[in-house]
């Protein structure tokens, strides 16, 4: 039943359209095709742009057109129809369609390498929003809606490196004065794990924070983590699965005995607790800049 605001519950959307409930889930999680709002009760409703992106996308399968790429051409085509955040505070609103456009910009770039659209886009929302809300709200968004993408075959392994190659090069430049004697993180992967693009844009944070980054990288052996410990204050380890962690976890707890080790990407909640003396970082890099700040300084951490 349609709810009073005008949205559409999933159940009656499936049926305008001749779907299950089950396909458009499925649709929204892999494709990210639809963008449902939700009641205070936590229920999706769905509306007009989403109904109609699901016709177009039908109506490029019944001409042979495989679920995953004709949701890539609709979402291509879709920069200037898609709806903006439903916030109340104008300040959000403005972050929330920064962001918004950015992701769907980038996806564009991407599909079509694009490198100076890419780089526009990037430079567009450095301007319109702080390096944190850029980077929680809009690019690690975007990194989630690629590897989603890539998952469901709608883009290929080449647009992803494309347009991550970009964005690495974009916030590799962002530099910020530092001093002797600010404190030194050194960011790295565990063996194995080759998306280090995360810690790219961690490190650009640190450093507007005033911190000096000492970057390893991918795929990094621990015992040459260990030799790169001098005057390191914090260790950050990123993977996307905690077996990577796991599989080094003995050797990790010797790093933690010399220095502060902190995990954080999709694999670190997983591995922490099998790790002794590591620290869970929260998964939005704004706040996991001042953990950091916390434990190296925690004299400090009551300060404004």
């Amino acid at each position: 039943m349609s709810d009073a605001t005008g949205g559409l519950r999933i159940g009656e959307l499936a049926a305008r359209v001749g779907l299950s409930p089950h396909a458009l889930r499925k649709w929204e999680e892999r494709y990210g095709l639809l963008r449902p709002t939700r009641t205070l009760g936590g229920y999706r409703l769905y509306g007009p742009d989403d109904e109609r992106r699901l016709r177009e996308v039908l109506a490029l399968r019944a001409h042979g057109v495989a679920p995953a790429q004709a949701a890539a051409r609709v979402l291509a085509t879709d920069r200037d129809r898609l709806p903006e955040p439903a916030v109340r505070d104008d300040r959000l609103a403005g972050e929330g369609s920064a962001a918004q456009t950015l992701r769907r910009d980038l996806l564009r770039c991407a599909i079509e390498f694009d490198e100076a659209g890419a780089e526009a886009a990037l430079d567009e929302v450095l301007a319109r929003l702080s390096l944190t809300a850029a980077i929680d709200e809009a690019v690690l968004p975007f990194l989630a809606d690629i590897g989603r993408q890539w998952e469901a075959g709608a883009m290929g392994i080449a647009g992803e490196h494309f347009i991550t190659a970009v964005i690495r090069r974009r916030f590799a430049a962002v530099a910020m004065p530092r001093t002797a004697a600010a404190p030194v993180a050194l960011l790295a992967c565990p063996p194995t794990e080759l998306h280090d693009l995360p810690l790219v844009l961690f490190g650009s944070l640190l450093g507007q924070a005033g911190w000096r980054v000492r970057h390893l990288g991918a795929d990094t052996p621990v015992p040459d983590l260990l030799s790169a410990l001098d005057g390191v204050d914090v260790v950050v380890l990123a993977a996307t699965s905690a077996r990577r962690f796991l599989a080094c976890a003995t050797e990790l707890a010797l790093v933690a005995e010399r220095v502060p080790l902190t995990l954080a990407g999709a694999g670190a909640a997983g591995a922490a607790p099998a790790i002794p003396g590591v620290h869970l970082l929260p998964p939005r890099q704004g706040a996991a800049v001042e953990a950091l700040r916390v434990l190296v300084h925690p004299a400090t951490s009551g300060s404004g």
